[in-house]
């Protein structure tokens, strides 16, 4: 195997990458095994995508035992094998979130200045962030205000370059980094957070100050959402819902009347009904075992079975007199969970916004997950919502509810 003059020919190349391909030199001379020193090098040093793939390590490792280490250095270097796209960084450009007004602020974010340092504070976030490959340095003031940014409403990371200051590339992993770093804290407690016994009681007195018998102790009103996607390039019936005609993804969602949300499901096809992703979320089992919320039910439409743990409305037209009176009470009652999802989708407006919703492209349902999170947050930072108010019935604090949210 011969390897053709023209790639050992000599080229300008960066005075980084000239440095870099030192560095393998002496990995894969120290290391009796080559591959070992590419592995090394890999994880310890700043280097290009290609060294972060195993096929290309073993690839380099088989030239290895062909040709000598100087051999395959050079000829790393002459295809650019350690080039590693730059970053821009304008420090003109970078958001400075003190010298935004408050209402500049609220627009762009969606919180004031008090309450995004409350957030950052009561995550327990780091003060920098490095995202793992590229490592890509950031302020978390910075990267709070990008993912509040980015999903407040629909836009491009092109139009976001003129406001960080960083390029696209850079702002896409700190996004991802951010979100993968937040929902590590709360993910758990947005399928479904603890409540105490008071908390119960409160939501029990305030369904039954709208007309809920008190025998059925209501504490809770569930649902199911349909998140609607862009048309996939392959496996389209899978999330096409003939129901609605469109493809989507859906999550059922426990509303509560201090308007936050208790409960979200992990996310399933757009062709599942509503029943398939009940017993999938095992939300009855959870209810029936829970010390707690044994004693208490939860308030469905009529796609909903009546079990010890869950109560439904009446289907059908010709109803006994008690059946209509029955839905006469509990109808407006289980509407409110529709403005559950008004909210969030009129918060987060690029969730909202379909041609983006690519799900063999972009992390939607993880994207999904957070935005039912900083919709709680939104809602305890401003004191309630239409819900909390038809209810009458305030949430927690920002303070408390994160704390209860990563503490438990």
């Amino acid at each position: 195997m011969r390897i053709p003059t023209f790639l050992l020919s000599e080229s300008n190349v960066p005075e980084e990458e000239l440095r870099a391909a030192e560095i393998l030199c002496w990995y894969l001379d120290t290391f009796s095994t080559p591959l070992l020193g590419l592995k090394l090098f890999a994880s310890h040093h700043r280097c290009s995508k290609h060294f972060k793939d195993d096929a290309f390590l073993r690839y380099i490792h088989r030239c290895c035992n062909v040709f000598s280490t100087k051999t395959v250095i050079k000829m790393l270097v002459m295809h650019r094998k350690f080039y590693t796209p730059c970053t821009i960084l304008n420090p003109e450009l970078r958001l400075h979130l003190n010298e935004l007004k408050e209402s500049d602020c609220i627009s762009y974010f969606r919180f004031g200045h008090s309450d995004i340092k409350k957030i950052i504070t009561h995550l327990l976030l780091p003060d920098v962030l490095i995202t793992p490959i590229h490592a890509d340095r950031v302020l978390i003031v910075e990267a709070i205000c990008l993912i509040l940014r980015r999903l407040s409403y629909p836009c491009r990371w092109f139009d976001l370059q003129n406001q960080f200051g960083r390029h696209v590339s850079a702002l896409s992993r700190i996004f991802y980094h951010t979100m993968d770093l937040i929902l590590q804290r709360v993910k758990q407690q947005v399928l479904f957070y603890s409540l105490t016994m008071d908390d119960v009681q409160s939501f029990v007195a305030a369904f039954a100050a709208r007309g809920v018998p008190e025998v059925i102790r209501l504490f809770s009103v569930i649902d199911v959402k349909k998140h609607q996607t862009c048309r996939p390039g392959e496996h389209q019936r899978s999330v096409y819902s003939g129901h609605k005609r469109i493809h989507c993804l859906k999550y059922q969602t426990l509303e509560l009347p201090n308007g936050l949300i208790l409960h979200c499901s992990v996310g399933d096809d757009g062709r599942r009904g509503d029943g398939y992703i009940l017993r999938r979320s095992g939300l009855i089992p959870f209810l029936q075992n829970d010390p707690l919320l044994r004693d208490f039910q939860v308030l469905g439409d009529s796609a909903y079975p009546n079990c010890d743990v869950m109560v439904s409305i009446y289907k059908g037209r010709r109803l006994p007199p008690a059946a209509v009176a029955f839905n006469s009470v509990m109808c407006p009652i289980r509407t409110c969970v529709e403005w559950g999802y008004e909210k969030i989708v009129r918060y987060w407006a690029f969730l909202d916004f379909k041609k983006q919703m690519k799900i063999q492209k972009s992390l939607i349902i993880p994207m999904w997950h957070l935005a039912i999170f900083l919709t709680n947050c939104v809602t305890c930072a401003r004191g309630g919502n239409q819900i909390s108010k038809y209810f009458n019935i305030a949430p927690p604090s920002l303070e408390e509810y994160i704390s209860n949210v990563v503490n438990n």
